[in-house]
């Protein structure tokens, strides 16, 4: 097996930057990479109240009610839902996932149709486990798309494939994990045969049917509609046959999308700028490293 002798390394010459300037590179880098954690933190704050205002408002009923008071808590009247075996406050209603939704199905593609440039493609792998997106999974397509293929900002995508076994919990699965699609694309992105679009049929629900789609207790459900041997595919009409409780009125779910679309803009915001600094930083490396850039201390 061939390896490289060590003594030979000892005698390799390497030019660096005088120690002023290692200082100055290091200190640059940790501030970008600093500023990226920070937004890191930001989304994942902004995600999190999102979650905490979803389950308020529609699993535990105390969104606000006409005096400004929450609705369970002050005594708003419930009355009992036999589908669920719980009360809902009144006037709401239980449906099914499936009849909120219409499913368009990504498109099929073949290795050689993928690049390291062209048109942004959502697969399996820009889903996290915690139902957000990941940059880093991004692949880019290369052959035709129909428009009817393309993907517009905070469209809501499913992942329908899994490349390892379930997880009843969801920790380590993405199969039926669900995300906005964030407004981060120069070209509209299409997506993969792993995943779906989730078309609303009723104005705005597809905030709140991301945020039910994202809770354990659904991916429990959910998971029971993966199969396979090595892959597991999911069964997408079973797996939305599970029942949302909604309110009859539109109002308060247009509110939450309100809401939804400010929290998304911002997730926006803070992926695209940690992506321009993290392609700064990559850039600027080499170049401060071999001399031909220099950091004035005074700007550091």
């Amino acid at each position: 097996m061939p390896n490289l002798n060590t003594g030979i390394l000892s005698d390799v010459v390497i030019t660096l930057p005088n120690i002023d300037q290692q200082k100055n590179i290091v200190a640059l880098l940790h501030a970008i990479d600093e500023k990226i954690e920070t937004n890191g933190k930001i989304i994942a704050e902004l995600e999190a109240m999102a979650r905490t205002v979803y389950d308020y408002w529609f699993m535990q009923f105390d969104f606000l009610d006409e005096h400004g008071n929450p609705y369970r808590s002050s005594g708003g009247r419930m009355v009992h839902n036999p589908t669920l075996n719980r009360d809902i406050p009144e006037g709401w209603e239980v449906a099914i996932a499936n009849d909120l939704v219409s499913i368009d199905r990504g498109i099929s593609y073949s290795a050689v149709e993928l690049s390291d440039e062209g048109r942004p493609m959502i697969n399996l792998a820009t889903f996290n486990t915690n139902s957000t997106f990941k940059e880093s999974g991004l692949k880019h397509f290369v052959g035709e798309t129909k428009g009817s293929k393309l993907l517009s900002p905070f469209d809501l995508v499913m992942c329908v494939t899994q490349q390892t076994a379930i997880d009843p919990t969801g920790t380590t699965d993405v199969i039926a994990k669900t995300f906005l699609v964030p407004n981060v694309f120069d070209e509209a992105p299409t997506m993969s045969m792993d995943v779906v679009r989730l078309i609303e049929k009723r104005a705005n629900v597809r905030f709140l049917l991301n945020r039910m789609l994202s809770r354990t207790d659904y991916h429990r459900y959910a998971s029971g509609y993966a199969s396979g041997t090595k892959i597991k595919h999911l069964d997408i009409e079973g797996a939305l046959s599970f029942p949302v409780t909604l309110p009859t009125d539109n109002a308060l779910i247009d509110k939450f999308a309100e809401m939804s679309t400010t929290w998304a803009k911002q997730v926006s915001t803070r992926l695209q700028e940690s992506t321009r600094l993290a392609q700064l930083r990559n850039r600027l490396l080499p170049l401060l490293m071999n001399g031909q850039a220099v950091i004035d201390s005074a700007n550091v």
